[in-house]
């Protein structure tokens, strides 16, 4: 479905105006990908890849650009965050959502367990992720929840708005 939106849109893409190309990735390809974050949101990373080059393809058209054009700017340009982050960004928007309303019922979701060290470490993750022998494990909330916590930037989520989170989530692309 991706890719047909993609071939679309890279065949008119001499045609159409660039505010109507931008429109196209936001009504149907953005949606798709955000529809179905659920599905593959903590998939292989090689199936995350296919689509974060889909992405790219699909950047590359509305752009005007070549094949091979690097995509960062297009990312920063127009506010875009890459297909690999949107499941982050997604429960970054949840955590905040939650925390808002009632503090005690990620405590009752998931049960948290505290890390005590021995050592003093400059970074000292403050929650225990539990073992997980499959990529299912690593796709469960009691995994994806203190993973998240011990994120610094986790501290921050609670005073800052949506906005201001997609940004970071970009931001942090780009310098990576």
């Amino acid at each position: 479905q991706l890719s047909r939106i993609v071939g679309i849109t890279s065949r008119n893409r001499h045609i159409l105006p660039i505010k109507t190309r931008i429109a196209l990735y936001y009504a149907v390809f953005y949606s798709h990908l955000s529809y179905c974050l659920l599905v593959w949101g903590n998939t292989t990373v090689s199936n995350i890849l296919k689509l974060q080059n889909l992405q790219k393809k699909m950047l590359r058209a509305i752009v005007n650009g070549s094949y091979d054009s690097p995509t960062r700017h297009i990312y920063q340009h127009y506010n875009i965050l890459p297909a690999n982050q949107l499941c982050d960004y997604r429960f970054a928007c949840f955590y905040k959502a939650i925390i808002k309303k009632s503090d005690s019922l990620i405590s009752e979701l998931v049960p948290l367990t505290c890390r005590h060290s021995s050592y003093d470490v400059r970074v000292q993750r403050s929650f225990l992720l539990p073992k997980c022998r499959t990529n299912y494990g690593f796709s469960m909330l009691s995994y994806i929840l203190p993973k998240f916590l011990n994120n610094p930037f986790c501290d921050q989520v609670n005073i800052m708005s949506l906005s201001a989170i997609r940004k970071s989530f970009i931001q942090q692309f780009i310098l990576h």
